[in-house]
């Protein structure tokens, strides 16, 4: 028996070392769940300057997060966030499933850029992600949720996540707000912003007792990309931007000859 108390008491300190390694690694945890999955899952260059969460108060902050843009693509970025603020739940922090009361992502600023194809960079990385999360769940990962204030599937991330994590999450509140959406054609610059729409998603990974940060970052940037989508349908960048590079290849096709009868097949439909 004293064996066995001697036995269990090593055990629970290793437990207790183990758990303060992570929780004072927190913040290196974050940056390189958010820097992995999210490049991953947009096929573009995402990085996260700097992270840091207070186990004291449980006030944590994300600083300097940057998603690139797809290959075809010139501006410099698609995406950039310069603060984000949470509140952890502290007595949830030594537990399997972390409960963060609050995250507050402010004022993101998308830039909608036009290609010559007439894609978006936002539209390609909307179909980036969502390619992502069906080969995730089809492999027996995660199933990346939609911004429908449901949170994730109900998949498990396949092992431990990036930094050595097989913590889970709940977020109880996820804002997006005071978000600009700026639209930019490689021939005109930017040429309008239009407001995002906020983003409010509650409960987000309780349905499926917490979702894995590859999870959490997968649906984030899902509803970013989505309301940056409405907005630019909305407020007319997508048609403006599109009505720009036909405007300018008809007159390139002008300069070298060929505008006349591009013209030509306009006025017949064609």
């Amino acid at each position: 028996m004293k064996k066995l108390l001697v036995v269990g008491g090593v055990v629970a300190v290793l437990v207790a070392i183990g758990a303060a390694v992570l929780l004072t690694n927190l913040g290196a945890v974050i940056c390189a769940a958010v820097e992995r999955f999210g490049s991953e899952a947009t096929q573009t260059k995402v990085t996260l300057s700097h992270a840091d969460v207070s186990l004291s108060t449980g006030a944590g902050s994300l600083k300097g997060l940057t998603v690139g843009n797809p290959d075809g693509f010139s501006s410099p970025s698609a995406m950039s966030i310069g603060d984000v603020t949470m509140q952890l739940d502290t007595s949830s922090v030594t537990s399997e499933t972390i409960v963060v009361k609050e995250v507050v992502i402010v004022a993101p600023q998308v830039t909608y850029e036009v290609s010559g194809t007439l894609k978006s960079n936002i539209g390609v990385i909307q179909d980036n992600v969502e390619a992502y999360g069906r080969s995730r769940n089809a492999g027996g990962g995660g199933k990346a949720g939609r911004g429908n204030g449901k949170g994730p599937g109900d998949g498990t991330s396949g092992g431990a996540d990036a930094g050595g994590s097989s913590k889970r999450f709940i977020i109880e509140h996820l804002w997006v707000r005071g978000g600009k959406v700026t639209l930019s054609a490689p021939v005109a610059g930017q040429v309008k912003s239009v407001d995002m729409p906020e983003i409010h998603l509650t409960n987000v990974g309780r349905d499926t007792g917490g979702a894995t940060a590859e999870q959490l970052v997968v649906q984030i940037i899902e509803a970013i990309a989505d309301s940056s989508l409405r907005a630019a349908t909305i407020g007319g960048l997508e048609q403006q931007g599109k009505a720009l590079l036909s405007g300018v290849k008809d007159a390139l096709g002008g300069l070298f000859g060929g505008g006349g009868e591009k013209s030509e097949d306009k006025k017949k439909g064609k």
